[in-house]
């Protein structure tokens, strides 16, 4: 993995991202590293996939805490009514977007008042879309083979740690919508619901951050130019970065399929070779 050395500025965010995945969140990632306005977190950092920290392996496998837990450590402080300990975060970074911080965009504001807050958007029923064929097969809300993928997944040490925090971030979402029943897997399962909880998500950030601090950036649409004049930075040369399509997140879900046959297979055939190796001892004629 590709570990990254700048450093976070002591002064907190600088942005606070609330769009949902789907809607050119790694994108913006990458554009506000060029705008020298990042390290950015994303839901990649915590798998260590381009990572501005140290990731070691055993947070990687889940034989270590790591910032799967620090996320389920916020939400257990913020729905008990306490003010998170969000330190982790700027650490290591100075903007933030996509999942699992995006449920906290209110707690990540109330903690960095300072912080400009960037929403992304799509058409929802696009978002839906994508969504469908890509994170929603993560959790394994899909096929049967993504169901079978999702369910050895959340066995193994780091799927335990990491489905714990997608239902922390389930309830953080729906504290937030005020709506207790809210479900990602309703999301997944339901067209209408999940394009309705998209444009409902994106008219709530709208309703609760101060204008003058919110960007609204339509992905295809919007680019450089709106996100330097916004944060007050000099416009790249080049073109906006695109990238993390729904083909490219099928890398993830292959290296999660291998994993989980891995998990299978590898048991399966320690104890086939047991089984046979005690056959054969037990076979074995004893010396007169």
């Amino acid at each position: 993995m590709l570990f990254l050395t700048a450093a976070a500025s002591s002064s907190g965010l600088r942005v606070i991202g609330a769009g949902q995945g789907r809607t050119g969140t790694e994108s913006l990632r990458l554009a506000l590293n060029s705008l020298d306005v990042g390290p950015t977190y994303h839901m990649s950092q915590l798998l260590g996939i381009d990572a501005s920290r140290p990731v070691g392996p055993l947070e990687m496998l889940g034989l270590a805490s790591g910032h799967c837990d620090l996320w389920s450590n916020v939400e257990g402080d913020t729905s008990a009514g306490k003010a998170p300990d969000l330190s982790f975060l700027v650490e290591h970074y100075n903007s933030s977007i996509d999942y699992p911080s995006a449920a906290y965009f209110q707690e990540l504001l109330k903690a960095y008042p300072e912080a400009k807050v960037i929403l992304t958007v799509r058409d929802a029923a696009a978002v839906y879309r994508s969504s469908r064929d890509s994170w929603c097969r993560l959790i394994g809300i899909g096929s049967p083979i993504d169901a079978f993928v999702g369910t050895i997944y959340s066995l193994r040490p780091y799927g335990r740690r990491f489905f714990r925090m997608h239902g922390d971030m389930g309830r953080a979402t729906g504290r937030a919508l005020g709506r207790a029943d809210f479900s990602f897997a309703d999301v997944c399962l339901d067209p209408a619901y999940g394009t309705a909880f998209f444009d409902d998500w994106n008219a709530m950030v709208k309703r609760t951050v101060p204008a003058h601090k919110l960007l609204v950036f339509e992905t295809g649409k919007h680019g450089y130019k709106e996100l330097s004049r916004f944060l007050g930075v000099k416009e790249p040369t080049g073109p906006y970065p695109r990238t993390n399509s729904t083909a490219e997140f099928a890398f993830v879900l292959n290296i999660m399929r291998v994993l989980a046959v891995l998990t299978v297979t590898l048991p399966a055939l320690l104890v086939w070779c047991v089984c046979i190796r005690g056959k054969g001892v037990a076979a074995k004629p004893k010396r007169p």
